[in-house]
This record gives C-alpha cells, sequence and structure tokens, in this order.
C-alpha cells in the first residue's frame, strides 16, 4: 500500500464535497435516497457475472492486482454484464463495493487500460464519491435549487478528476489510460498511442480556445474527455514516481492541483475564462440576462440563481437587489429602459456573443427556448450593434451540442 493515498484527491473536489455534504437541501434529499446494496447485489447476480479466479484468472489477477495497488482494505467484487458499450460503474455503501464493467471492455480493451478503468472506479469508492448519489439525487431535482444542483453537477465532474487519478496509479500508463479515453470516445480500437496523445492535446487546446459558454456542458456530470486527459497528462510523472515510491510529493503536488484547478475552472461552461468581460460589459450582461429572463413571464426562481451566480462571478460589488426590484415591478418600463441602455453602449462581436451564449443558458436553465425569448435576445442584440444573424448561430451551436 502507498502511504496516504488520500493525498491523490483533487482538493477542489474535496472541497465542493464538503460543501455539498453541509448543505441541508442535500442532506434532507440523502435522508430519502440511502442506498441498499444488497438489493443492487441481487440484480447484479442475475443480470451479471460475478468474476472468480476459476472462471476468468487474468482478469481476476488484474482486479486483485488494482486492489493490492490501492490497499486500503476496500471489500467488493468485479462483474461483468453484457453491453457493447465502454462503460463501467460502481455500487458501494461504506468500503463494501461492486464493480461493473461492461463486457465491450473486457474483449477490447488492453490489460493496463482494464486497470485504468477498474482504478477509476475504485477511486469514486476509496474517496467516498457514493456519499453523493448524484443520479439519486437528480431524480429528486425538483426540489432542489438551481445554484444546488449546479454546485452537485460541478462537483461531480471534478470528482472524475480524482478517480482519474487512481485509475493512472493502477494502469501505471498514461499511454493506457490516453487509449482508453480514446476508446470511450470514438468507438474505435487503434494501435498508434502516440497519435492519440496528440489527438487528445490538440483537442484540449481546441475547447480552451473556444469562447463559447456551452450551457449543455453546465448539466453534464462528467468533464468532456480532453479536458480529462489534459488534468492527467499534468499529474502523470508525480503519481509515476509516488507509485514506485520514489517521491512522496509535498513539494510540488499542490501547485499542480492549483494548475489543474485552473484548466478545470476555465473549460467550465460558467468558468472563468467564459465569464470574463470588460468593465464597461458587466452591466451590460446583467441587463440583458434579467430582459431575457422575463421576456417570457415573471422572473422565477431558477433564472434569479442563475443570475445570481453569474453576478457572483462578474460583478460581486453589484447592488443586484435594487436592478431585480425594478425588474420585478414594471416590467413593461424596466424592458423598455433595458433597451434604451444597450443601444447606448455597444459591445464588441465578441463580447456580444458570450452575452448571447449566457442569454441562452438562462432561457434553458427553466424550460426549452421559448419563441418570447429568442425574439428577447433578438432584441439584445440589435440593441448592441449587431445582426441578428448571431442569434441564430448561437442557438444553433448549442443546439448541435445538445
Amino acid at each position: 500500500m502507498l502511504p496516504d493515498i488520500n493525498n491523490l484527491r483533487f482538493p477542489y473536489e474535496r472541497k465542493l464535497f464538503m460543501e455539498l455534504q453541509m448543505n441541508p437541501d442535500i442532506s434532507r434529499v440523502l435522508e430519502e435516497v440511502s442506498g441498499d446494496l444488497n438489493y443492487t447485489k441481487r440484480y447484479l447476480l442475475g443480470t451479471a457475472v460475478k468474476i472468480t479466479e476459476t472462471l476468468i484468472p487474468e482478469l481476476y489477477q488484474l482486479y486483485q492486482t488494482c486492489l493490492e495497488r490501492v490497499g486500503t482494505g476496500l471489500q467488493g467484487n468485479l462483474y461483468v454484464q453484457q453491453s457493447s458499450d465502454y462503460n463501467a460503474g460502481v455500487s458501494a455503501v461504506g468500503s463494501r463495493f461492486d464493480i461493473v464493467l461492461c463486457s465491450a471492455i473486457v474483449k477490447d480493451f488492453q490489460p493496463q487500460e482494464i486497470a485504468f478503468v477498474i482504478g477509476h472506479e475504485l477511486g469514486h469508492v476509496l474517496f467516498g464519491h457514493n456519499q453523493i448519489p448524484v443520479k439519486q439525487i437528480l431524480a429528486e431535482s425538483e426540489r432542489l435549487s438551481y445554484q444546488v444542483a449546479s454546485l452537485l453537477f460541478q462537483w461531480s465532474r471534478a470528482a472524475e478528476i480524482s478517480a482519474d487519478r487512481i485509475g493512472l496509479l493502477c494502469s501505471g500508463s498514461l499511454a493506457s489510460a490516453a487509449n482508453a479515453f480514446f476508446k470511450t470516445s470514438s468507438g474505435l480500437c487503434l494501435d498508434r498511442e502516440e497519435e492519440i496523445i496528440r489527438s487528445l492535446r490538440s483537442q484540449y487546446d481546441e475547447i480552451a480556445s473556444l469562447s463559447m459558454v456551452n450551457s449543455h456542458e453546465s448539466f453534464c456530470t462528467h468533464p468532456l474527455i480532453p479536458i480529462r486527459f489534459k488534468s492527467l497528462e499534468m499529474i502523470c510523472l508525480d503519481i509515476m514516481a509516488w507509485r514506485s515510491k520514489k517521491s512522496n510529493l509535498k513539494i510540488s503536488w499542490a501547485q499542480i492541483d492549483g494548475e489543474i484547478e485552473e484548466v478545470l475552472l476555465k473549460t467550465e461552461p460558467l468558468g472563468k475564462k467564459n465569464l470574463h468581460f470588460s468593465q464597461a460589459a458587466v452591466g451590460i450582461v446583467m441587463l440583458s440576462l434579467l430582459y431575457i429572463a422575463v421576456s417570457d413571464g415573471e422572473l422565477n426562481k431558477p433564472e434569479e440563481y442563475f443570475i445570481r451566480e453569474i453576478q457572483q462571478q462578474v460583478a460581486p460589488e453589484l447592488n443586484l437587489q435594487e436592478i431585480l426590484a425594478l425588474c420585478k415591478g414594471d416590467r413593461r418600463k424596466f424592458s423598455q429602459q433595458v433597451l434604451s441602455d444597450l443601444s447606448k453602449n455597444p459591445v464588441s462581436r465578441q463580447e456580444a456573443e458570450k452575452i448571447l451564449q449566457l442569454g441562452y443558458a438562462i432561457a434553458r436553465c427553466d424550460r426549452p427556448l421559448s419563441p418570447a425569448e429568442t425574439q428577447a435576445m433578438e432584441a439584445i442584440c440589435e440593441s448592441l450593434g449587431c445582426e441578428v444573424v448571431l442569434v441564430h448561430a448561437v442557438i444553433s451551436q448549442n443546439r448541435a451540442i445538445a
């Protein structure tokens, strides 16, 4: 067993995890959705095959090697279930767990790639991620505020970064992790490790360079594959050194984790990079969002939570309560005043596009985009001095991804 294996956990993920554990709304839902491992085990015994030493000795030994590598007294079984998907999952209560691999992984992945997948699932158990069962909580999403749901998705994405580190620890090969990512996202099996790594690096660079805010990603439980690879590559050498017990990582760990947090945040749909506006545009952003939010009726709770989240990041000093009071008063007068103010403060096309991307996100945070919200986005666009075609480009981009 490696010493202090919990040090591998992504600190940013741990911070979000603790915030969720202390959240009263999450606590109330958790009281009602507590897991029953025996129920899950009964299902697996009836629909999957438990891997034993005599049944598939090579896979069983690989699994045991992963357990020894983690070495924290975890107790669980490995199952294989018939499926053509490259997927895996884990059900856990405390230190007891059951890992399920889809049969396609066992057939198409190389041993070190399978070790990465198994290690990833062990990471979820090791770090107690099962204490916040995202899918079960989201089934009760009507009882969660937009703010809490957003935090839940944000944590879930960060949790994948923590789990990937245990996957790399078990696999011992960044190339194998890259191959597992490649096969999962493409469905293809290629023996071109260097080309695959270059491809993932290139796609990450493209993602990082995009200014588009993708509202769909805000409601994804996993980060985009190239982002996961980048986060793993940045820490790979340290994990390999620790794996061979040549380093305890105490010097470089904090700095690297800080850099990885930046990687994740700047590529978050509502992250730092995507929410960077000039000082002159900050007020325009908030007015535009409110204008779109009230275009199909009164400002509702999901929309208000969304606006507060944006305000905290782009204009924490802004007196939002005063603006909300105006918005909730004479809505027609407020809307007319917004368009008048926007027309006096034109922005660059790039900032206009970012404002419209946020506008699309707020329009979608409570229901599908309505005709009234589309018209509101068009009015905003024209008032900012841009052609309406930009609105339809933004809508098309988001629909293509969603």
